[in-house]
């Protein structure tokens, strides 16, 4: 081992730096004066009324018409109806509607599924997609106005 030479620096740290600590402190987890065992019991809910919701009145006429629907886009797509007997009212057509939701999507992917509300029926499964159309500021759609310009008699088409 070589001796220090008398003309190398030796620098000494007299300051700590900030953010260093020797010993850091421990948090120590705050608790509550009483244990909270029964804080379940002293909640309170609201029960689910027929006035707010009327659904709930004619669920059985909501079902009929949400898995004929699904029924209808399970033939359209070509895939197997979910089993969903054993689920009370609004959870059949929860897992009905999300088992849906992943098949037309794993079809389609621009496709999206939701469920509609309508005058003749209460529940429908309905499919929409965004159409793009870029930066102008409206879309003309030519197609369908060149296929009647074709047609022959456009009079038999009114009436």
């Amino acid at each position: 081992m070589q001796p220090l030479s008398p003309h190398s620096n030796i620098y000494w740290r007299h300051e700590r730096a900030t953010g260093q600590r020797r010993r850091k402190k421990n948090k120590t987890p705050q608790r509550t004066c009483n244990p909270a065992r029964y804080g379940f019991l002293k909640t309170s809910f609201a029960p689910v009324r027929e006035d707010k919701y009327p659904e709930l009145r004619n669920y059985r006429q909501v079902e009929r018409a949400f898995f004929d629907s699904l029924k209808n886009l399970a033939a359209l797509y070509e895939f197997a109806l979910p089993d969903v007997a054993g689920h009370p009212f609004p959870l059949n057509i929860a897992h009905a509607y999300r088992y849906a939701r992943e098949k037309v999507q794993a079809m389609r992917k621009d496709l999206q599924l939701i469920i509609s509300h309508g005058p003749k029926s209460p529940a429908t499964l309905t499919t929409f997609a965004t159409y793009d159309i870029g930066l102008t500021l409206y879309y003309v759609p030519v197609r369908p106005l060149y296929d009647l310009l074709l047609k022959p008699d456009p009079h038999s088409m009114v009436n």
